[in-house]
């Protein structure tokens, strides 16, 4: 909103009150580097471990549709980073080099934790540091879209929605036989259920 208002009062403000809330994601006695709850007992499940790669990224994104929240975000982002690149030093488990990232930064070297959440947070907290090279979000002036697409990708609509070749096409008979089995169904259910109310 403090994008869309041309950096209206008010939207400032709650934008920065938003911001500072994020604090308690950098505890001072874990070093000041993002940290998930999860984390010190080692509880986290898959989707907790890439929770912090979508808050760096969503933060970068503040930055580049509110510039002024860069002396906010960043500092965090930055010590952040640091620790997440120290953990990169496990061992791969395909082959990949002695670059396994960790997923508790607070903890000096690689903790054993490693897989796609880790990896995925560690990346994106180092590369959103590139913020300020990146190109902002697309709108609707620039190019971003948002059309639906009932197709889902197979073609047109009208394709989506015709018989295929090895379907025959559905007729009046076809459709007074649904018709029929439907009340059938309805007769029955609504009878069992009058029979085992009065049987009871």
């Amino acid at each position: 909103m403090y994008n869309y208002t041309n950096g209206q009062e008010k939207w400032k403000k709650a934008l920065t009150n938003f911001i500072r809330q994020t604090q308690i994601f950098y505890p001072e006695d874990k070093g000041g580097v993002m940290v998930e709850v999860c984390e010190a007992k080692t509880l986290c499940d898959a989707d907790q471990e890439s929770f912090k790669a979508y808050l760096a990224r969503w933060l970068g994104n503040a930055i580049q549709m509110a510039p002024f929240t860069r002396d906010l975000i960043m500092p965090n982002l930055e010590k952040s980073a640091v620790g997440a690149a120290q953990t990169c030093e496990g061992p791969s488990v395909h082959g990949g080099g002695p670059h396994q990232c960790g997923m508790k930064w607070w903890n000096q070297g690689f903790d054993g934790i490693s897989g796609v959440g880790p990896q995925m947070t560690a990346l994106n907290v180092i590369s959103v540091l590139g913020v300020d090279g990146a190109p902002i979000p697309y709108s609707m002036d620039t190019g971003g879209t948002s059309k639906g697409n009932p197709s889902l990708g197979s073609g047109d609509n009208n394709e989506a929605s015709a018989p295929k070749p090895d379907e025959k096409p559905i007729t009046t008979g076809d459709k007074a036989g649904a018709a029929i089995l439907t009340i059938i169904v309805a007769v029955l259910t609504v009878g069992g259920a009058v029979w085992m109310l009065l049987g009871a």
